[in-house]
């Protein structure tokens, strides 16, 4: 039984983290991966039907929570076909929830050449 009080406390005190302590935890890669997607896909003209391949992309998470991704997305190109298309974005965190776009700044971006 004493050693319940203890858990049943520890338990409470992470229940009652504020949403603010939440929303401020900085984003791990995969959520500022989900927001370089995001930002990616702006730029095609089927963004509905893009693919991101895996296997190739690079990233870089910084100290200053900044974040560069970099790697192809199979999408529909200037010919309507579905090709892979380089991308290149460089986002920054300035603090909030991860999911709001108001919490994102696009440092740099290029999606098949365009910019």
């Amino acid at each position: 039984m004493k050693k319940l009080i203890p858990i049943a406390l520890l338990l409470f005190s992470l229940a009652a983290c504020s949403d603010d302590e939440k929303a401020n935890k900085k984003p791990e890669l995969w959520q500022a991966y989900t927001v370089a997607q995001v930002a990616v896909k702006a730029h095609l003209k089927d963004p509905d039907g893009a693919e991101f391949i895996e296997g190739n992309r690079k990233e870089k998470e910084y100290p200053d929570s900044s974040y560069v991704f970099r790697g192809y997305v199979k999408a529909t190109n200037d010919l309507g076909l579905k090709a892979p298309i380089e991308y290149n974005v460089g986002i920054k965190w300035k603090g909030g929830d991860w999911m709001s776009d108001t919490s994102w700044t696009i440092k740099f971006g290029t999606v098949g050449g365009d910019n």
